[in-house]
């Protein structure tokens, strides 16, 4: 049995995936495997997935129907064997020592690394500090952790698959937008004891499409939907950590008011 499963979702990514899937193979820990998640693709992403199951073993295709993101990803958690989960976008790379480096996370509830966004011209660095926070430490800062990027994506973390299952934790397929943060909310409102951080930036977050949410309309049924949906998880996250979430639910609300 594998240790860790890297479920990476794939739409249309051809011209990008190569280089996503060759940055995992060439990672320095080996004990992985990683699922592909083939979401209806039309591109011809489809065969190139299969076309790499013959460079390594450890590469797995599963084929869907077309379903968005969230609906990859938990096809990928359904067939996922690891403890451990990661989760890479096709667009995305990750460099070489990223498993070596988040591996000594398998100790604390989640392990979180820093990330770059970057495109052909521009990087900027999306850093978090070195450190371990007990769970007196995680009530001190939820506030800045919920604010952070870096906390916000699926990507760039580690996950404990026995917490993932015993909460029957899933993305939201109803959500367009906004689906990455309900589910790390929901994975936090667990009731973590321990959140290790990295400085080091080992996940190369590719934004050179323009696809950011900021050029996006969201609908107004949908952002209604994600509002409710971030009251339950503020509800959840305060009555776990007994704190106040007034503040970190007003700036979603005003993020959602805006889309």
């Amino acid at each position: 049995m594998p240790f860790i499963s890297i479920i990476v979702p794939v739409f249309n990514a051809k011209d990008k995936l190569y280089r996503c899937v060759n940055s995992i193979l060439n990672q320095t820990y080996s004990d992985f495997e990683l699922l592909l998640i083939n979401d209806g693709s039309t591109d011809g992403s489809e065969q190139l997935c299969e076309k790499l199951t013959s460079f390594d073993p450890r590469i797995k295709v599963i084929h869907k129907n077309n379903g968005g993101a969230s609906s990859a990803r938990n096809t990928g958690l359904d067939y996922a064997k690891g403890e451990l989960i990661c989760f890479i976008d096709s667009d995305d790379w990750v460099d070489r020592d990223y498993l070596d480096k988040l591996i000594p996370g398998m100790y604390e509830d989640i392990v979180v690394c820093s990330l770059v966004r970057e495109d052909e011209v521009t990087k900027d660095y999306i850093r978090l500090s070195n450190n371990v926070r007990d769970r007196r430490a995680i009530i001190d800062n939820i506030y800045n952790l919920l604010e952070h990027m870096a906390i916000c994506s699926p990507c760039c973390k580690m996950f404990k698959r026995e917490i993932l299952e015993s909460n029957k934790i899933r993305f939201d397929t109803k959500v367009g937008s906004g689906e990455d943060m309900l589910f790390v909310y929901d994975y936090l409102a667990t009731g973590l004891n321990t959140i290790r951080t990295i400085s080091t930036p080992l996940y190369h977050y590719d934004v050179s499409d323009g696809g950011s949410l900021s050029h996006k309309i969201v609908p107004f049924e949908t952002s209604l939907y994600m509002m409710n949906c971030i009251n339950a998880s503020m509800l959840k996250l305060a009555q776990v950590y007994t704190c106040d979430m007034n503040k970190t639910y007003k700036r979603l609300l005003c993020t959602q008011f805006n889309n």
